[in-house]
């Protein structure tokens, strides 16, 4: 399947799948945890959206190991306080971090009923380490930080994928 809004399903690596599920999530008063990248693009980190025009943040494919915290607290302690709260939350993530929540949860003895888990198809994610010397390579090649970044953009039609940048200066 795929997401019938041409735009949104462009933005999307994929199908857009992850993005009609979690747009009718937020409707219906849930919260979403996702990955996106650091402000720097140097790292990979989770996040909460809870308004569908935030959705943007975990939209695309990142392939790295993503930091399990936010502002300090780890993600389990966040869902578990959702949870606790009976509000619905739904995570997208690696394999090994869904079967840490569900772990978590567990242990914890928390209602997951109100918890849902999409593990994403896991091919080795690397670590952050390489996505930031990667990253500092191309901001000395192109000498300028950068400014938006996309591991499997699509330009004009589905394949090849590419790896996009949009520098300060202007450069693509």
């Amino acid at each position: 399947g795929y997401y019938i809004d041409n735009d949104k399903l462009l933005q999307s690596s994929s199908g857009g799948a992850a993005y009609a599920f979690a747009e009718r999530f937020i409707e219906n008063n849930g919260v979403v945890f996702g990955v996106t990248f650091s402000n720097s693009y140097k790292s990979v980190e989770y996040c909460i959206v809870d308004k569908v025009e935030e959705l943007f943040r975990i939209q695309g494919t990142k392939y790295c190991s993503a930091k399990k915290e936010i502002n300090g607290v780890s993600i389990y302690e966040l869902i578990s306080n959702y949870l606790k709260k009976k509000t619905p939350v739904l995570v997208f993530g690696l394999g090994c971090d869904i079967a840490s929540i569900s772990s978590y949860c567990q242990k914890k003895l928390l209602d997951t009923s109100l918890l849902y888990l999409v593990d994403l198809i896991c091919h080795g994610p690397v670590p952050n380490s390489i996505l930031k010397s990667f990253i500092e390579e191309l901001e000395e090649e192109y000498k300028s930080p950068i400014k938006s970044f996309q591991m499997r953009k699509k330009i004009k039609k589905w394949y090849p994928f590419y790896i996009y940048a949009i520098f300060d200066n202007k450069q693509e």
